[in-house]
């Protein structure tokens, strides 16, 4: 019940905290900029699916101008199927951390912006969110920047993921991509 009650006000306070709120991409996908040197910044989503309703919320602080640290955790229900019953559970999972490295910045009309992401999801929580171990990942990210408004962005990453199961002991490693586009209307 403390958890509930810790994220219940995480949510509330990453709403009314920040000023000007302002709304971002939507995206998996991760792009290669940063929050910048001694910002920090703020998100929160939802994420609705057939296997249930994640909420998600990070934090992102510039440690320099081409470093930033992103701590994240996840709650929501999660919907299992057995035997034709549909079962709800309580779930989440935290902390996932990330380090973002920003390569070289995007240019409008000019160079793509590059960057690297590492990070790991540690197997802590209650629930369906929870990892069956250990998991790092990494990922090569681009971002391309057409018109001096940054009228339309192209993202797109590239990398891998790692998990160390802690019960079977087994080795699991796997392919990760995304693409996303953000279009100024």
């Amino acid at each position: 019940m403390k958890i509930r009650i810790y994220f219940l006000i995480l949510s509330v306070l990453t709403m009314l905290a920040t000023h000007p709120v302002r709304a971002v991409r939507p995206f998996i996908t991760d792009d290669a900029a940063l929050s910048g040197y001694k910002r920090s910044e703020l998100a929160s989503w939802i994420f609705t699916g057939r296997s249930g309703t994640e909420i998600w919320h990070s934090a992102n602080f510039g440690l320099t101008d081409w470093a930033e640290l992103t701590i994240a955790g996840i709650w929501g229900k999660s919907k299992h199927v057995l035997n034709g019953e549909t079962f709800k559970k309580y779930s989440y999972t935290l902390p996932l951390v990330q380090a973002k490295f920003l390569l070289h910045a995007y240019e409008p009309n000019g160079l793509p912006g590059i960057g690297m992401a590492v990070g790991a999801d540690m197997p802590w929580g209650k629930g369906a969110f929870v990892s069956e171990g250990y998991t790092t990942f990494g990922c090569l990210l681009l971002t391309q920047c057409f018109g001096k408004e940054e009228n339309v962005l192209i993202h797109a990453q590239a990398g891998g993921t790692y998990l160390k199961n802690k019960e079977s002991k087994e080795n699991l490693s796997g392919f990760v991509f995304g693409l996303g586009t953000q279009v100024k209307v």
